[in-house]
């Protein structure tokens, strides 16, 4: 299976906790990547950054506005500002719900201004999809019946790393 969307990432710019941030949600880009992937048929998407900032300084001087949305030859980003002390002051099934949303939003806005109706369908199918699912990501594969030597399997259609196993 090749995927249109190769790879998407949350990114936190909050200087005192960045990398742990950026680690204890890697899991959150990696579910909503699959998930936009299932409806996703737009243009191809190398990168997919959503990145969040504490405060407007850094985008402001930067881009002359708060936020800064740009996709050029595959290469998707999306910054923009959020309340970390809100969001540093949830438990951890609220942050995650939090960050969720915030994406799903950044990925309506980007849909709507890049004229991209592909991610306004397969952004609003992950979104609502994640949060049945709890926001796991540790959840069954895609897959599709296959005959094999005259016998009907369900074949899970992993990422490309991961091998294929056939089950009766």
């Amino acid at each position: 299976m090749k995927l249109i969307i190769d790879r998407t990432m949350f990114w936190f710019n909050y200087p005192e906790d960045m990398l742990k941030l950026n680690n204890k949600f890697s899991f959150e880009g990696n579910l909503l990547n699959r998930l936009l992937s299932e409806k996703y048929n737009g243009k191809k998407i190398k990168f997919l950054n959503i990145e969040f900032y504490e405060s407007s300084e850094k985008l402001l001087k930067a881009y002359g506005k708060d936020y800064f949305l740009h996709y050029y030859g595959g290469q998707f980003t999306y910054k923009k500002v959020i309340d970390f002390n809100h969001f540093l002051a949830l438990n951890f099934q609220g942050q995650k719900t939090f960050i969720w949303k915030e994406g799903y939003d950044m990925l309506q806005f980007a849909g709507k201004e890049l004229k991209n109706e592909s991610l306004l369908i397969s952004s609003e199918y992950a979104y609502h999809k994640g949060l049945e699912m709890g926001l796991n990501a540790d959840y069954r594969m895609i897959d599709a019946d296959v005959v094999l030597f005259e016998e009907n399997y369900k074949a899970p259609l992993p990422h490309e790393s991961f091998r294929v196993a056939l089950v009766k």
